[in-house]
């Protein structure tokens, strides 16, 4: 009788000890899951600020008074870096700066990419194309053209809005100033314009 008491007894400890032992794990896999989602919730949460900061980046746009570095003074300076000759500037939002991207092919047809602070005119980054084509590129000197200043007053005087980024390049056959700008009410619009007279050759709708 004592026997089946005390084996009674030993059937109920290891049935509590099981018990305790599976709350335990169940316990430690509860905190481990809410651990792995409040990761996963934090990096769906990055990712949705890099996204929103692309976002902001795109939409952004410039008085074009504002603007402290001249397109003269930024080609000067890529210029004093690579002597070369001009083939294409722009300007737009990159990183969260407000930039010029000025191209130059240099005395052996290398074309450089410099991409230039238009906060401080400093030279943020450079490279070096050596494609054997770019001695076919098409290069210029901006001070034969019309600055941009008076070309985005063209457009501004068709479509009220600040500067979301412009371009001047040779395209289909000649050089063309691409402006883009941005409403008030949020919308854009563009322009292709004769860097020679200031002409509108196209805009969008």
């Amino acid at each position: 009788m004592k026997f089946k008491i005390i084996s009674l007894l030993l059937s109920s400890a290891l049935a509590l000890a099981a018990c305790g032992g599976n709350k335990t794990e169940n316990k430690e896999t509860n905190t481990n899951e809410t651990k792995t989602e409040q990761t996963s919730q934090t990096n769906n949460s990055d990712d949705s600020t890099s996204d929103d900061n692309s976002d902001n980046n795109d939409d952004q746009s410039i008085n074009f008074n504002d603007i402290k570095t001249s397109p003269e003074d930024a080609i000067k300076t890529a210029q004093s870096e690579v002597q070369g000759s001009l083939k294409s500037i722009s300007f737009d939002k990159d990183d969260n700066k407000w930039v010029y991207d000025v191209s130059i092919i240099d005395s052996s047809n290398k074309k450089h990419e410099l991409k230039i602070d238009a906060d401080n005119n400093k030279i943020i980054k450079s490279e070096v194309d050596n494609d054997q084509d770019n001695e076919k590129e098409q290069t210029f000197d901006y001070g034969k053209f019309v600055p941009v200043d008076e070309v985005i007053k063209a457009a501004q005087a068709v479509y009220k809005g600040d500067v979301k980024e412009w371009s001047l390049d040779h395209d289909d056959g000649k050089f063309k100033y691409n402006i883009e700008l941005k409403g008030k009410d949020g919308k854009t619009k563009e322009f292709e314009i004769d860097p020679e007279n200031k002409k509108i050759l196209s805009q969008d709708a």
